[in-house]
């Protein structure tokens, strides 16, 4: 393909970031294979994915800068109207364009630029901007050096970091980073002190100022034992939650393919479930309490990566929602969307229109776990918006207070109503939702009473619980509650043999829970959204790590592991690009299709992420 000239306009997209909008290239080169080396290009990565062996890019020397761009990704959206529906694609930026004219020029390969164009060769007018790699690096940094053991002249190159990096030094020593890539140190009289079976220091320093140390005994080929932090990754699940949002987006929005959808719904907002475009408050309920129940246990990890106003923002998002559907006393919206109306439409939420029936639970149908999966949530949230506004805490605590008394009246199974359409998310027990939700009062409010039903509603469990943790099933949530408010054993409620058994159940291999070969825990649902189901074991399990030191170690092994997985130890990420965890293997590590049809394993929903969010924030603050 011969080049273009690009001309691009330079625009400002936010305080901190630049986007380039204009023509984008289709670039030539060998496609690699997973595990197989870019070498040909100036980064000179020996190792890549098989993700970016396939979508990657150059820039012109003004954006390569020097390669410091090596290790940066770029999101690239076309905008010409043949593109119309196309998604952005996240390339790895591998090479300088020494053909393109201008300071804002871009190629893409071959594969990234069809994703964005239909076609795999030509020019289109585009959008980009440098983003966070994030969750699309698995594993660790990767060191290759030229000539391990010359003490006058070095020149290491470094894949798979999961940020750009900013210095490199080696036993004290700074290396330059050269234009074509690698960083070189040149002794000038003064011989480097390598040794095949010494203590070499290197460090690597990322462009935020993040540093790794690794002590290394030869400069031989080596993955590096440690990446930079989860920070890029937990980010991008929040990405994930402003992509699910539904209503009249704020100005803000950083999706670009995502408008203003649904305003004529009965209550506007909230978030979309999964894949379709159904407004379902049950699962919706839990995992906004997740998500609150992180941002309290887990500040420094929010904190660190600096998106504890995201995390909230993403929060409230949700309990606006959930407090506009307590549209009146005893009266609840509870579901938005017929699913086989909705199953049928194959499009955009922006473009779907048609009926979208509201249905209301009243006082005269039971509702306790819909109803105390919304009064969890929002009272998790009152405590984490007390200090920020406390007209807002307290409005979210009524709700909570007068929801979960809503649903202890008539006790039942929300979804023996509507059973035309709650069958999507039908529940099968409620007396964990209300213990629940019962424990999140107690500590909201310091209220005995709570406590006295939240341990009345599990001893009346204690025979028939399970140690699962998802929408529909939250008695290890409660008994973990309960136990870091440092309530006590009771009568038939005994807290501490039950987190003792939940825990062997995942991380041993208990109770119907099997572990596969490389580690994932898995459940015996069948096969439908497995990781979602580890990564809120993880997720709770992180919590305990929290409160007992003597397990700490173990605790933390098993949701790393567990989160290692989802990120790519298995092989691959299951992380998609916009920071949403699929549902992932059904039986075992190979049992695995990577197709459309194949929604158990790859569809992503509001509930996979909950778990998985509150497990990243857990382990930035724990390790």
């Amino acid at each position: 393909t011969s080049t273009m000239r690009l001309l691009i306009a330079l625009l400002l997209l936010a305080a901190t970031a630049f986007a380039f909008n204009g023509k984008v290239e289709s670039g030539s080169g060998a496609i690699a294979q997973s595990g197989q080396p870019l070498r040909g290009f100036n980064c000179q990565y020996n190792r890549v994915n098989s993700y970016f062996a396939q979508n990657y890019a150059s820039l012109p020397a003004a954006t390569f800068d020097g390669s410091a761009s090596c290790g940066r990704c770029v999101s690239v959206k076309c905008t010409d109207d043949s593109c119309s529906g196309l998604p952005a694609v996240t390339a790895l930026v591998v090479d300088q364009c020494y053909s393109c004219s201008t300071s804002s020029g871009l190629k893409l390969s071959s594969p990234a630029f069809k994703t964005i164009a239909g076609m795999s060769s030509g020019s289109v007018s585009a959008s980009w901007e440098f983003v966070s790699c994030g969750s699309l690096i698995q594993g660790n940094p990767v060191l290759t050096s030229s000539d391990p053991t010359n003490i006058w002249w070095q020149s290491l190159t470094f894949s798979n970091s999961r940020k750009p990096l900013a210095a490199v030094s080696l036993n004290g020593l700074p290396m330059n980073l050269q234009p074509w890539g690698p960083w070189v140190w040149s002794a000038q009289g003064l011989p480097l002190n390598i040794t095949s079976a010494g203590q070499n220091a290197l460090i690597l320093q990322a462009t935020d100022g993040e540093t790794l140390a690794y002590t290394l005994s030869n400069l031989a080929e080596q993955e590096l034992d440690g990446q930079f932090s989860l920070n890029a990754v937990l980010e991008n699940s929040f990405f994930f939650y402003d992509a699910q949002r539904s209503g009249r987006l704020p100005a803000d929005n950083p999706v670009p393919w995502r408008g203003n959808s649904h305003l004529n719904d009965p209550v506007v907002g909230g978030y979309y479930d999964a894949g379709d475009y159904l407004k379902l408050n049950f699962p919706l309920g839990t995992s906004l309490a997740f998500l609150g129940w992180g941002l309290l246990e887990f500040p420094a990890g929010y904190d660190a990566a600096g998106l504890t106003a995201r995390a909230k923002a993403s929060l409230k998002w949700g309990t606006d929602y959930l407090v506009a559907c307590h549209v009146a006393e005893d009266q609840y919206i509870g579901q938005i969307g017929d699913p086989g109306i909705d199953h049928a439409f194959w499009g955009r939420a922006e473009e779907q229109t048609g009926a979208r029936p509201a249905f209301t639970w009243t006082s005269a149908m039971p509702a306790s776990d819909l109803a105390s999966s919304a009064a969890s949530a929002l009272a998790a949230a009152s405590l984490v918006f007390a200090s920020d506004n406390a007209t807002y805490s307290a409005s979210l605590l009524s709700h909570a207070q007068r929801l979960f008394d809503f649903g202890a009246r008539n006790e039942g199974l929300y979804s023996s109503s509507y059973t035309a359409v709650t069958y999507v998310y039908s529940s099968t027990t409620y007396l964990d939702d209300l213990a629940f939700a019962a424990g999140w009062l107690y500590r909201a409010t310091k209220n005995p009473s709570y406590l006295t039903a939240a341990q009345t509603y599990l001893q009346r469990a204690q025979y028939s619980r399970n140690y699962y943790v998802n929408w529909d099933g939250v008695f290890p949530a409660a008994d973990m509650l309960l136990k870091s408010l440092g309530v006590a054993n009771s009568a038939g409620v005994d807290l501490d043999t039950q987190l003792a058994t939940f825990r062997a159940t995942w991380q041993q291999g208990q109770n119907g829970v099997t572990i596969t070969p490389k580690g994932l825990s898995i459940p015996p649902f069948g096969g439908w959204g497995n990781l979602r189901h580890a990564l809120n074991a993880a997720f709770v399990t992180a919590i305990h790590a929290k409160y007992n030191a003597g397990t700490r170690a173990a605790d933390l092994a098993y949701a790393k592991r567990q989160l290692d997985y989802a990120l790519g130890s298995s092989g691959r990420s299951f992380v998609v690009l916009y920071g949403g965890l699929v549902g992932g293997p059904a039986s075992s590590d190979t049992d695995y299709s990577d197709v459309r049809s194949n929604y158990q394993g790859n569809e992503v929903a509001i509930d996979y992420n909950a778990g998985f969010t509150g497990t990243l924030a857990g382990l930035i603050q724990l390790l």
